[in-house]
């Protein structure tokens, strides 16, 4: 295989990446819009979900595929990865102060979630020898490291869908 084509697979799964990407997105959107205006989140999945979680996985597969695979980059490719990774580095920096921001002030317009991993109840969890809190802070950390690694696996195909778009203007 060429490195033409190598590059233009490349470039299609970055495409790829970025469609699913921004399904997830407004899915992920369109239902916290539901769930704070009925201020209930009631857990209950959308006919979708399933296929949207499966496109999701696929999509975060694709992102570490393409962030790993050098061999399929020419040297363009190679040029906006490596400027994708500076401003990722940048934005890793920013970002979080304002996402703190933002969540202490809309947090009283969130609706409360359920608790992490269903309705277990302290029984359930003694008998699998967890305290409630340590179980429940155990997947709360679990799951924040999942979020932080979507997110950044997310925001560098933006990153790099945006240098790319730049170089092309």
């Amino acid at each position: 295989m060429t490195s033409k084509s190598r590059a233009n697979i490349y470039y299609r799964l970055l495409d790829i990446c970025l469609v699913l990407t921004l399904l997830m997105i407004i899915n992920d959107a369109v239902e916290m819009f539901l769930a704070i205006s009925t201020q209930s989140w009631d857990g209950s999945d959308g006919h979708l979900s399933t296929a949207l979680t499966l496109l999701g996985l696929l999509s975060f597969i694709l992102t570490m595929v393409i962030i790993f695979a050098r061999s399929m980059r020419d040297e363009f490719a190679e040029m906006l990865w490596q400027k994708s990774a500076g401003t990722m580095l940048r934005a890793m920096v920013i970002l979080p102060f304002p996402a703190m921001i933002l969540v202490a002030v809309f947090q009283s317009a969130l609706p409360e979630f359920p608790p992490i991993m269903g309705r277990a109840t302290a029984e359930e969890l003694a008998k699998a020898g967890y305290t409630p809190e340590g179980f429940s802070q155990f997947v709360g950390v679990i799951s924040t490291i999942g979020v932080f690694w979507w997110l950044n696996t997310t925001l560098f195909v933006f990153i790099f869908q945006w240098h790319r778009w730049r170089a092309s203007k």
